[in-house]
């Protein structure tokens, strides 16, 4: 048997391996849908998974697809619920009990869409992910190889795909695994979509599983099969041109297959809280990002027995200053539920309480950062009183409303937490976050690679006019005379105080500028900012799916409110659409001074200006 990669089926399964092996379970009871199902009150309320021409999904019996948009748009909280009930293992941990019970205690406590219609609305005609969506994050060898070994689950009852942890695939996982991973993309876009329109959109949760921060692109690992949140972060950056995404994951375990697939890109901001030394034993604080992407990974392995106390700090201290310095367009939360001091998997001492702090700083976070967009995505948790009472409190939280928490925790069953422990770790993470900044530095080269579409990596000075050659240039003329009228100067660029470049297919699309000023004081003084210290200037206007202009900024020596407000008088000012001021490190590892001359004399040969004086 031929597939279309032109591999046998024996060599994409030789592929596939470590991850599929032959842990055969016989017995088929675990993924019927017609009547093996053992959970008949979930299917009552009216949710029933029903296989058709082997393509899994989930729907409810009252659909009303024609509700419109208006109830997603006002509301507070919008969730999706698949609960992949064929994907199955008694007695294992990561079992199909679990959205059921978060669901149940959704209801018990008057929380859901049927309680409170006008906060709460459920997302239930979702569409599962392509692969071509799922290929964005993984090899699309694992995903058609995985496809293949389906059949074989089928035919056996229950298969194991391991990667180091006890991954398990019945007959309905691929698709419901697909189903997962579209439930967080509907919801990216129905909240983009609403935040269009309300400048308090909803929050999202998608109530999914098989979880997904531990696949990695190349296989399954850790109860995972697709990267949930790293595909509905690649979705919203191609589909609404969200290009800054942030990613807290506050997992007892670290999200290592997220931590992969975006150790090397600078857009993508992943940090993550887990206990040190746990499952898969990632996840260090050395572990900052590569190239392109170093300074926009940082991870927080707290010490056992750490708890709420910790978190508060830990988010006051670390998560919303980094975030703040990131300035994403949007927040994707890996939600995981399994540091509770409750959940059997591990050893931290998080509350309900924790989780209701988490889900009101987080949400406060998107709203002041990026117009509110935020989604939750749930990952582990393995006891299911406090899972479900945790989702519910967080539930809670993002409607405003006071917690429930002192209804489910017991102090006692709590002990000190080693304080002196987390300091430690909260103050090296502190020396770990402005390399964030130094980030920044990259922007020249992240630009180049936006419009030649070279790879993240180092350019020599030789590919930078190579891809400097390729681009069209506007001359752009920002002299000014003694009586303000504007001059044409000569391309002198030993001596020049400011010099600009536009680079552009058309020029009236401001979507495809590109400009550059490296400038000395004077400009600041131009603007009216005498007394701003010199440092790193990042100023951007970037006009937005829905038109709406943003201008952001990263400004090294001043606080980020004075670097935001010269970042929009630079813009109005100078009418560029983005502008990049920095002082180069000499140690910069992408510009140096060789690099830097050289490209100076050909941006010269381009089309460069200098004005006299400002």
């Amino acid at each position: 048997m031929e597939v279309s990669s032109g591999l046998s089926l024996p060599t994409l399964l030789g592929r596939l391996m470590p991850y599929v092996q032959k842990g055969w379970n016989l017995s088929r009871k675990y993924h019927q849908f017609n009547g093996a199902i053992k959970f008949s009150s979930y299917s009552k309320r009216g949710y029933a998974c029903i296989r058709s021409n082997f393509i899994a999904h989930c729907s409810s019996n009252d659909l009303n697809l024609d509700l419109p948009n208006k109830l997603i748009h006002n509301a507070s909280v919008i969730y999706c619920v698949s609960a992949a009930m064929g994907h199955n293992k008694e007695s294992h941990p990561e079992c199909n009990k679990r959205v059921p019970a978060i669901v149940d205690a959704l209801e018990r406590l008057e929380l859901s869409a049927k309680y409170r219609s006008s906060q709460v609305y459920e997302i239930q005609n979702f569409q599962p992910a392509s692969l071509d969506d799922i290929a964005r994050v993984h090899s699309r060898s694992y995903v058609t190889g995985l496809e293949k070994v389906m059949s074989r689950a089928s035919d056996e009852g229950l298969i194991f795909i391991e990667g180091s942890g006890p991954t398990y695939a019945t007959g309905t996982t691929f698709q419901e695994s697909l189903l997962a991973a579209g439930a967080g993309m509907s919801l990216v876009d129905a909240v983009v979509e609403a935040s269009r329109v309300n400048r308090d959109p909803p929050v999202g949760f998608a109530l999914i599983r098989p979880p997904g921060h531990h696949a990695v692109p190349e296989g399954p690992m850790g109860f995972c099969v697709f990267g949930n949140i790293a595909v509905a972060a690649r979705y919203a950056q191609n589909k609404y041109g969200l290009k800054r995404v942030m990613i807290i994951d506050f997992d007892v375990h670290h999200g290592n297959g997220t931590h992969d697939a975006f150790y090397d890109d600078p857009d993508i901001f992943f940090l993550s809280t887990h206990q040190a030394g746990s499952y898969p034993g990632t996840g260090k604080i050395e572990q900052v990002g590569a190239g392109s992407g170093e300074g926009t990974t940082l991870n927080l392995p707290l010490p056992g027995g750490a708890g709420d106390y910790t978190m508060r700090s830990v988010f006051d201290e670390v998560i919303a200053p980094s975030a703040q310095r990131f300035k994403p367009d949007i927040i994707l939360v890996s939600a995981g539920y399994d540091a509770h001091a409750l959940d059997p998997l591990a050893g931290l001492q998080f509350t309900t309480g924790t989780y209701y702090m988490l889900a009101s700083n987080i949400k406060q976070l998107a709203k002041e950062l990026c117009s509110g967009r935020c989604i939750f995505f749930l990952e582990g948790g393995y006891n299911l009183q406090s899972l479900s009472s945790s989702v519910a409190d967080t539930f809670r939280a993002l409607l405003g409303e006071p917690s429930l928490a002192p209804q489910f925790d017991n102090p006692a069953m709590l002990y000190e937490e080693p304080l002196n422990k987390v300091k430690q770790t909260v103050e090296r993470a502190k020396t770990i976050m402005p390399r964030i900044e130094n980030a920044q530095i990259q922007c020249f080269r992240f630009s180049v690679q936006h419009y030649t579409g070279t790879a993240h990596d180092c350019m020599s000075s030789k590919e930078l006019e190579e891809s400097l050659s390729e681009l069209q240039v506007g001359k752009r003329q920002v002299s000014h005379g003694e009586n303000g009228e504007n001059k044409s100067v000569q391309n002198d660029m030993s001596k020049g105080e400011v010099q600009v470049s536009c680079f552009t297919e058309d020029l009236h699309d401001v979507t495809l500028h590109f400009q550059i000023v490296k400038f000395s004081k004077q400009i600041y003084a131009w603007i009216g900012c005498n007394s701003v210290k010199l440092g790193h200037l990042y100023a951007a206007a970037t006009t937005r799916p829905n038109n709406i202009v943003s201008v952001t900024s990263i400004l090294g020596g001043t606080s980020d409110n004075t670097g935001s407000s010269i970042a929009r008088r630079l813009v109005s000012k100078t009418g560029l659409n983005i502008v990049v001021a920095c002082n180069i490190p000499k140690d910069s590892p992408m510009l140096e001074a060789t690099a830097e001359r050289k490209l100076t004399e050909r941006l010269a040969g381009l089309g460069y200006f200098r004005p006299r004086e400002l």
